[in-house]
C-alpha cells in the first residue's frame, strides 16, 4: 500500500493504525509499523488529507511503547515533511493536534510546516465557541481518538468540560453522563450497539451526535458544524 493513493487505503492505514494501537507493540513492531506508515503518508499527503495526516500521526504517537521514542520522533518529522508543501491547507484543531504531539515528544513544530503568521490566531476557536462553559461527552471505542479530540478541544476552550467514554455498553457512569452532557458524540464507526442503544434511551429527547468516520478530526469537523 506504501506507493499507491486512495481514500480506501487512507481509510485502512488509519483503522489499522487504531488496531495496532490496541495490541501493546514491542519495539521492533512498532519501528516497522511507523516505517510502513511513513511511506503511506508520503503517497496520500495533499492539501485535502492533511487531516487524515494528523490523525495517523496522533494515533500512533499515542502509543506507549518501551524504548519507541526515538522511532516516534523521527515519525513525527517525517509527517511534517509531508504536510511542509500543504500547510497552508491546516485548520486550527490540525496545528493544535500537531502541537500536542510535538510537546509529548518534547519538540516544536518545523516553522514551515504550520499556517503563514498572518493567519488570525483569535479566530482558532470560533467554531466551537457556542461549546464554552458546556459538557461535552465523547464515546468511541477507539482511545487514542476521542483522547486526542478533547485534547485539541481542551486547548481551544479552557472553559469546556470535556468527557471521554470507551465502554461497550451501559453503566451508572455512562448512564450519568448521557443524562447530563449538553452535547454527546457517539462515533458509530467505533461503538457497540449496546452502548448506543444504552446511550439513546438514556439522552430521551436530547439529540446525539452521530459521527461515522475514524479519527479525531471526524469528530472535531462534526462539532465545528453542529448546533443541536
Amino acid at each position: 500500500l506504501g506507493g499507491k493513493a486512495s481514500t480506501g487505503i487512507r481509510t485502512q492505514a488509519l483503522a489499522l493504525a487504531e488496531s495496532f494501537a490496541t495490541a501493546g507493540p514491542n519495539r521492533p513492531a512498532f519501528e516497522e509499523f511507523l516505517e510502513w506508515a511513513s511511506l503511506i503518508l508520503e503517497a496520500n499527503a495533499a492539501a485535502t488529507t492533511v487531516s487524515w495526516v494528523c490523525d495517523v500521526l496522533g494515533t500512533l504517537t499515542a502509543i506507549p511503547v518501551p524504548g519507541g521514542g526515538a522511532a516516534a520522533l523521527n515519525f513525527y518529522y517525517r509527517a511534517m515533511d509531508c504536510l511542509r508543501a500543504f500547510r497552508s491547507a491546516l485548520d486550527a484543531a490540525d496545528t493544535e493536534a500537531l502541537r500536542i504531539v510535538g510537546a509529548e515528544l518534547k519538540t516544536v513544530i518545523p516553522w514551515d510546516s504550520v499556517p503563514d503568521e498572518s493567519d488570525d490566531p483569535v479566530d482558532a476557536a470560533a467554531s466551537y465557541r457556542y461549546l464554552d462553559g458546556k459538557m461535552v461527552v465523547l464515546h468511541s471505542l477507539t482511545e487514542s481518538a476521542i483522547t486526542r479530540a478533547s485534547q485539541i478541544l481542551r486547548a481551544l476552550l479552557p472553559n469546556l468540560d470535556v468527557r471521554t467514554n470507551s465502554e461497550h455498553d451501559g453503566s451508572p457512569q455512562l448512564a450519568h453522563l448521557s443524562r447530563n452532557a449538553d452535547v454527546f458524540v457517539v462515533v458509530t464507526a467505533s461503538a457497540k450497539h449496546a452502548a448506543t442503544n444504552f446511550i439513546a434511551a438514556e439522552r430521551g429527547l436530547r439529540p446525539t451526535l452521530k459521527v461515522n468516520s475514524r479519527g479525531s478530526s471526524a469528530i472535531l469537523r462534526a462539532l465545528a458544524h453542529y448546533r443541536g
